[in-house]
């Protein structure tokens, strides 16, 4: 300590002079002072010195880009896509990394060196994102992370909404998709927004630098997609003694490509019966649902098949339903059904009398569907009804609420049972009235069905009470009504009122099939407690509409008539305010008052 007491006084000396700064002399006259005593004090000094620290430093926020590379592959009943993402952290510690999900879908895996776990997240409003947790090594920043995404999404109706990942919270963001499909499959891109296609030709691959949205279409390739091509195609078929199933022979000239090509053949609900193989050709079963003729060698190959359909029944009408190959139409002839006999207009094949058979023709997709009946089923006593509807929708904040009456009028016969379709979104809440027993919501084929029990058939009249709602976003929101409409009814009409509740204002758009009236017009008159009333005539069935709502803010305005009392000891302010509200009701009002007062009293209406 003294060695260090004389350097720093030698250099205090040389650093004397005309130029040395005072305050740097006094400086260095403090520290020498301070070593002084420190280095001769007799006594220990058991003082504790504390020194105040500020606070911690915040945490650098998570700054990160992403760019994932995106492959699906498209078939006929789903899409699956193998994602690369690769995440570049910026700055911050990066203790999850989010990414946004457009379109439908499920996410199956999420792997990658270095993965903590993962998670699907899905926020109030239904947007879904992608959360990614890395493992994180302390003393060592992390920079980079690559991760592999699998994802799958069934294709309804032959059309889909690609599952694809979104910017979220990255600040930058780089997506680029290829779509790849079977040659057994046709692929089309119905929409591509925020994209932009790489490939102009076949319109397979595009970029994109923010949010996704991508649908599209899938249909089979024809029947020579896998090689095979059925030429000259004839279906014949004849009808079982005891009416339970019709027996199909298929004619027709395989043109094989090579040996080893296939095609499908039928499925559905049709069974094999003879005729596994042929000269250059087999049968083959596919899965559980169908069957695939194979080509033994290429060329033109004779084919005759005999196979099975089983006859259901609903009611009086009995019904073929199979499938044979897309992308030929296949003429087709029945026989043993007799003269006296009408088919179902509404489906897909339509046989016509011709000599002592039925003649027609299945379609190009392949959907063989018909239905028959004895002419002589629809017969005096038959049942005829008509219906009149009464529907009111009220729009609310965030909810739609709807109740329908439906007046029942049957004409000639009994009403044993009441289906009612239902088209748009909304869910049936209650079905009541007196001649229901029980009710329940059926869904077959994407379609909603209301089934409604009855305690007793209906004669003459019968009425029913329905209430139904629907959940509705953020304002503005478009939104369409449920319709309900019984099956089996010869005329269907009514009457449509929409209004308003509490701060929302609406507009209906898009109103076809409907006639405006005036508000009084709607059966039970009108309501005064309504602000907004749309009233309606509907003389068919055939009718739509939507609705457009809007949230309706107050707007207010005040006068202040304000006075200030100074006394001796306090001081007082009384204020008489008087609100003119407009547009919407008013719930709570806030107002500022000095900070030096408190409230004393506050007196006024509501």
């Amino acid at each position: 300590m003294r060695t260090i007491f004389k350097r720093i006084a030698t250099a205090m000396n040389k650093e004397q002079g005309p130029y040395c700064p005072f305050f740097l002399w006094t400086i260095r006259s403090t520290l020498l002072i301070a070593l002084t005593t420190i280095c001769f004090a007799q006594e220990p000094d058991d003082r504790v010195i504390l020194v105040p620290l500020g606070k911690a430093p915040k945490e650098a926020p998570l700054f990160f880009s992403a760019s994932a590379d995106v492959k699906a592959q498209a078939s006929l009943s789903a899409v699956t896509s193998d994602q690369q993402i690769d995440f570049k952290i910026h700055q911050g510690k990066p203790e999850t990394l989010t990414l946004a999900l457009t379109g439908e879908g499920d996410v199956l895996s999420v792997t990658g060196q270095g993965l903590r776990d993962w998670a699907v997240r899905v926020a109030e409003d239904g947007s879904r994102f992608l959360d990614v947790r890395p493992v994180l090594v302390e003393g060592t920043p992390l920079t980079a992370m690559q991760v592999q995404v699998k994802t799958r999404l069934k294709i309804d109706k032959h059309s889909a909404t690609l599952l694809l990942p979104g910017p979220g919270p990255a600040t930058g963001f780089s997506l680029s998709l290829t779509l790849n499909t079977d040659s057994a499959i046709d692929l089309r891109v119905m929409k591509a927004d925020g994209l932009v296609p790489v490939d102009a030709t076949k319109g397979r691959k595009f970029l994109g630098y923010g949010m996704a949205n991508v649908e599209i279409s899938v249909s089979a390739g024809g029947t020579g997609s896998r090689g095979v091509e059925l030429m000259d195609a004839a279906l014949t078929g004849s009808l079982a003694a005891d009416g339970g199933n019709v027996s199909f022979r298929l004619t027709g000239t395989a043109r094989a490509a090579a040996a080893g090509s296939a095609t499908e053949l039928f499925s559905g609900g049709a069974a094999l019966a003879s005729g596994v193989s042929g000269d250059g050709w087999h049968v083959v079963l596919r899965g559980n649902d169908g069957y695939d003729l194979v080509a033994e060698r290429g060329g033109d190959l004779p084919v005759t098949i005999d196979f099975v359909v089983t006859v259901t029944r609903k009611g009086d009408w009995r019904l073929l339903d199979f499938k044979l190959p897309a992308g030929v139409v296949v003429p087709v002839r029945i026989e043993g059904l007799g003269k006296g006999v009408s088919f179902d207009r509404a489906l897909a094949v339509v046989p016509e009398r011709v000599d002592d058979a039925w003649r027609g023709f299945l379609p190009a997709n392949g959907m063989a569907a018909m239905a028959w009946r004895a002419a002589d089923a629809v017969a005096d006593g038959a049942l005829f009804f008509s219906s009149t509807e009464s529907s009111d929708v009220r729009i609310g904040s965030g909810l739609m609420r709807q109740l329908t009456v439906v007046d029942l009028r049957v004409l000639q016969g009994k009403l044993a049972n009441l289906s009612l379709s239902l088209d748009g979104p909304g869910e049936v809440l209650a079905v009541t009235g007196e001649p229901v027993l029980g009710w329940s919501v059926v869904e077959e084929a994407g379609k909603r069905r209301l089934e409604v029990k009855l305690s007793r058939p209906i004669e003459g009249g019968g009425r029913i009470v329905i209430e139904a709602q629907a959940a509705l976003g953020g304002f503005p929101v478009r939104a369409e009504a449920l319709r309900m409409i019984p099956l089996g009814s010869l005329r269907h009409s009514g009457w449509l009122r929409v209004a308003n509740e509490g701060a929302v204002r609406i507009e209906v758009a898009d109103a076809k099939g409907l006639i405006q009236l005036a508000p009084g017009q709607f059966p039970g008159g009108v309501d005064d407690k309504l602000r907004q009333v749309f009233v309606y005539r509907f003389p068919s069935a055939d009718y739509s509409y939507a609705i457009q709502a809007d949230q309706v803010l107050p707007e207010v305005s005040v006068t202040e008539v304000t006075v200030y009392e100074l006394a001796e000891t306090d001081r007082r302010v009384s204020a008489d305010l008087e609100l003119d509200i407009r547009e919407a009701p008013l719930r709570e009002w806030e107002l500022e008052i000095p900070a030096d007062h408190a409230v004393a009293s506050v007196t006024g209406a509501e």
